[in-house]
């Protein structure tokens, strides 16, 4: 592709109007490309430590709007948050993109029967979780270890 762009350069030195344009329309998709990029990718841990999260899908499920399930990464080794109905703390560790999450211990409240479904859903997620990535958005997406996305989770007070 590049090949034809390659004009020569008239006797004045200068680049024909022809030659300015594909360079410049290549420059633009190599931009345009580079900013598109809206699938998650894996970050580092400081991405990670001391910002708290909310579910906004959990096995490709939207939560429910009056059941926010959290997660924060409290410290670089112990994770806390709430399911809805339940808190619920444990351990993490992260290797690149690699992410162990537990094991997770909680309350044992009851709650209303979809509420217990959708915390269920959530600590089952993040015990499956093997790779986490973030995306433009910051966006976080915990997927099990076949790539299966198991839990989107926004940063608290964005998206």
């Amino acid at each position: 592709m590049l090949d034809n762009l390659r004009t020569p350069l008239p006797r004045s030195g200068r680049m024909t109007h022809r030659a300015l344009g594909a360079a410049g329309a290549l420059a633009g998709l190599l931009i345009l490309g580079a900013c598109a990029s809206g699938s998650p990718a894996a970050g580092a841990a400081e991405d990670l430590t001391g910002r708290e999260w909310i579910a906004r899908e959990i096995d490709g499920q939207v939560v429910m709007d009056n059941a926010q399930s959290t997660l924060l990464f409290e410290s670089t080794d112990r994770i806390v948050g709430d399911t809805a109905c339940n808190r619920y703390f444990g351990s993490w560790e992260v290797d690149g993109e690699r992410i162990t999450l537990g094991p997770l211990g909680s309350t044992r409240r009851a709650c209303a029967p979809e509420v217990m479904d959708q915390e269920s859903r959530f600590l089952s997620a993040l015990e499956q979780a093997a790779t986490w990535a973030l995306d433009a958005d910051g966006c976080l997406y915990l997927s099990d270890a076949d790539g299966a996305v198991l839990v989107r989770l926004c940063r608290a007070g964005g998206m």
